[in-house]
């Protein structure tokens, strides 16, 4: 995670397949393996996010999704529906991606920044305050050091440009 953070999506991407094939040939048990299988899809995922390519993302969450839904490990699921809100927000999909969201960990205060992203981006700061799965989120997001706000879905996306430029530096 720390590589696509800091923007070297192909470095993550040789990180994670160094990491798969590892734990393959290793003596751990096959469940064990079938479980780094599904988690490289995730991870997939974000690096095809993290390149800009959202049809590739969209594929990977989809894998990703239906076997964390077999395994129905509820952790898992949460990081299905973060992953497919995440790509609906970067495809400016507000909606999908507030109800990915909600059904992710909200007690994980990246969804919750994420959520009011989502909802600022459809310009509805009264959702925002009130239709979230946590009536607290606004006090606690603003607690957290953000400034959840209502604005337009160009508004919104004249900020995000400013802020990949500003970031770009």
């Amino acid at each position: 995670q720390a590589a696509i953070a800091a923007g070297r999506a192909d470095e993550a991407a040789k990180r994670y397949q160094q990491s798969l094939d590892l734990i393959q040939r290793s003596g751990l048990s096959t469940e064990l393996k079938e479980i780094a299988k599904l988690a490289d899809h995730y991870n997939l995922a974000r690096v095809a996010l993290a390149k800009g390519d959202t049809a590739k993302a969209k594929a990977e969450a989809q894998q990703y999704m239906s076997g964390a839904e077999a395994t129905q490990d509820v952790g898992r699921i949460w990081l299905g529906h973060e992953l497919a809100g995440t790509i609906a927000l970067r495809e400016g999909d507000f909606e999908e991606a507030v109800d990915h969201l909600a059904q992710a960990d909200q007690q994980d205060p990246y969804i919750l920044y994420t959520i009011a992203t989502a909802y600022q981006g459809k310009g509805d700061a009264a959702e925002l305050a009130q239709a979230t799965p946590m009536p607290d989120l606004r006090e606690r997001l603003i607690s957290q050091g953000a400034d959840p706000v209502g604005n337009t879905p160009e508004q919104y996306a004249a900020f995000i440009q400013n802020e990949i430029a500003k970031w770009a530096k």
